[in-house]
């Protein structure tokens, strides 16, 4: 199991688990994929997959933002965070969420945060056991 910088090679199979994550929603086509792919490679946003015989297996993105509080320090969002259903139970999201988390680190974040669906509770407690805490900030969502 390798866990490597998202490439654009990568997309298809970020794209199939990306059908996991959101079942009812028809992720983007490959081909708008690889135009979003070029903008994501002009900004400071990060992709983390793992691979296990050639097969993504984990997937999470944390963009970085400049920020004017906190002396000047960015803060990350992370989105997308997923593991394929045939490898979870194995420590894999623990993984691929320390990169996440040293990734933000290294770029002197204040904090990092993210957002998981409500229902999601077995994702809550994954999210607090590698250190998010649910009662800090209160999230708001608008589908636009």
């Amino acid at each position: 199991m390798e866990i490597l910088t998202g490439k654009e090679e990568h997309l298809s199979g970020i794209l199939r688990l990306y059908k996991q994550l959101i079942p009812d929603e028809e992720p983007a086509t490959l081909n708008k994929s690889k135009e979003i792919w070029k903008l994501i490679k002009k900004e400071n946003i990060k992709y983390f997959v793992a691979i296990d015989d050639d097969k993504i297996v984990s997937s999470a993105f944390i963009a970085i933002i400049p920020n004017l509080t906190e002396n000047g320090r960015p803060f990350g969002i992370v989105e997308n965070v997923i593991v394929d259903e045939e490898y979870r139970g194995l420590g894999l999201g623990k993984t691929i969420m320390d990169k996440v988390i040293e990734y933000g680190k290294s770029q002197n974040c204040q904090y990092i945060s993210l957002q998981s669906s409500n229902h999601r509770a077995d994702a809550h407690k994954f999210y607090e056991s590698v250190g998010f805490d649910r009662d800090k900030k209160i999230a708001f969502y608008m589908k636009l």
